[in-house]
């Protein structure tokens, strides 16, 4: 009952700043990566089970001029170890051109949502993935991939003592030094980093002209999203007391089926670590119970009515229903216990 509420608040929120809800396949006839699940089927095919939906959009949709807004929900699965992992996934993408409204839009978005389904106390940690780029001028592609490995991984220590082996200047791995511990106040020896941060910073600024607290959005140079179709802004969204994202998204640019470029920003939600951090009486608002006699039934239902115009959910309960619990619907939303019509 609590995921449909949340699900039901997030497609009214969607919906509202003109999204729309898609359906992804399951199966996949292309390879995700060794880390998913493969099977043949019997013609012969190789398949996968999805292990996220934006791959699969970005393939099969269609380039246009117009901005593409889309959300999607549904299962997704990853092995851990010897075992299936099912999660259920929600997000969704505005697919345009690079530009400075399109990520301020999801952003915006994501801040709605979590005012709506009752979490407050977040952080955003933002970044960058060409901050890291600034070392293609220093070292070579392939040792810049095994950095940003160690990024992904958070492994600080085993990150500084690869790149001390490096032939980098004492500048440079200074630079290094504060990204992976970064205060506002920094400067850096290059100048394209520089640059980098400061158009972070910006954006940063925008967020708080646009409703955020300052508080609340984090500039961290070292977090890395795990997918490579990302080029530009990424971020993710914490709980003040977590460790694990509760989501996350960026900007990415990616080729669809036809050879055509794609472009946009995105962000997706596990449900099941919001469900965690929501209480019930968050999903009180906008559902009333009538609980009366079953011979009333067609007397109620002008309020019933009268109700759901308002855009509310009005359900009827007989009170003669065998092992009814009002305390349980009580968690769930309003109560109206009617006697007599």
């Amino acid at each position: 009952m609590k995921s449909i509420n949340i699900e039901n608040i997030i497609r009214k929120e969607l919906e509202l700043w003109g999204y729309t809800e898609i359906r992804i396949p399951i199966v996949s006839e292309n390879l995700w990566g060794n880390e998913n699940l493969l099977f043949f089927e019997k013609n012969g095919k190789l398949l996968s089970l999805r292990p996220e939906m934006t791959s699969e959009i970005l393939r099969n949709i269609k380039r246009e001029n117009l901005p593409i807004r889309l959300f999607y929900m549904g299962p997704v699965f990853s092995l851990n170890g010897y075992s299936l992992e099912e999660k259920f996934q929600i997000g969704w993408e505005l697919i345009y051109s690079p530009s400075l409204w399109r990520d301020l839009e999801i952003l915006l978005t994501i801040k709605n949502i979590l005012k709506k389904i009752g979490i407050e106390n977040y952080i955003i940690e933002i970044s960058d993935t060409n901050i890291w780029n600034f070392l293609r001028k220093y070292i070579k592609e392939e040792e810049i991939k095994s950095l940003k490995n160690l990024l992904l991984i958070k492994d600080y220590v085993s990150l500084m003592e690869y790149v001390e082996k490096l032939s980098l200047s004492i500048n440079v791995l200074n630079d290094i030094k504060k990204l992976l511990f970064f205060e506002d106040s920094y400067s850096f020896y290059d100048k394209d980093l520089n640059d980098e941060l400061k158009s972070l910073n910006s954006f940063k600024r925008e967020l708080i002209n646009l409703g955020y607290s300052s508080e609340s959005i984090l500039i961290n140079p070292a977090f890395i999203r795990p997918f490579e179709y990302y080029n530009g802004l990424i971020f993710e969204v914490y709980l003040e007391d977590m460790k694990q994202a509760l989501g996350g998204g960026g900007s990415y640019v990616a080729t669809n089926k036809n050879g055509e470029k794609i472009f946009g920003t995105g962000f997706a939600f596990v449900e099941e670590d919001l469900l965690k951090n929501i209480n019930d009486n968050n999903h009180k608002i906008n559902k009333k119970y009538y609980v009366c006699s079953e011979k009333d039934f067609h007397k109620i239902q002008k309020l019933i009515e009268e109700e759901r115009r308002k855009g509310n959910i009005a359900v009827f309960v007989p009170k003669e229903l065998e092992g009814l619990n009002i305390k349980e619907l009580e968690k769930d939303g309003e109560i109206i216990l009617i006697e007599n019509l």
